[in-house]
């Protein structure tokens, strides 16, 4: 599993790789930066979030087809929908199952 910049850089390269359709069972990240509160480095966390936000960095960020498009409602495939509330019910066994499969 990886997502299409990878999928995209993988064929410039000539690997033998394919993007799947969206579809309804796949879920759909959206393109996101955030900002994390307490990081030892707001400045500089706030300075790279401006740097992505600058039109030519979209620009360059779409030809590599890292970023789909700039406006969420131009994505018309239908994808899953997550129940956010019974994820969230599940977080904490979900997130211990997970450190026993990425240890540090």
């Amino acid at each position: 599993m990886t997502d299409s910049d990878d999928v995209a850089a993988g064929q410039r390269q000539g690997w033998p790789v394919i993007a799947l359709p969206l579809s309804e069972e796949m879920m759909l990240i959206p393109n996101t930066v955030g900002v994390v509160r307490g990081a030892p480095h707001p400045a500089a966390a706030e300075q790279f979030f401006q740097f992505l936000q600058r039109r030519d960095v979209i620009g360059q960020l779409i030809s590599w087809q890292a970023l789909e498009g700039v406006n969420p409602t131009e994505l018309i495939e239908r994808t899953m929908e997550p129940d956010w509330n019974r994820l969230l019910m599940d977080l904490e066994r979900a997130t211990s199952e997970l450190q026993t499969i990425f240890p540090r």
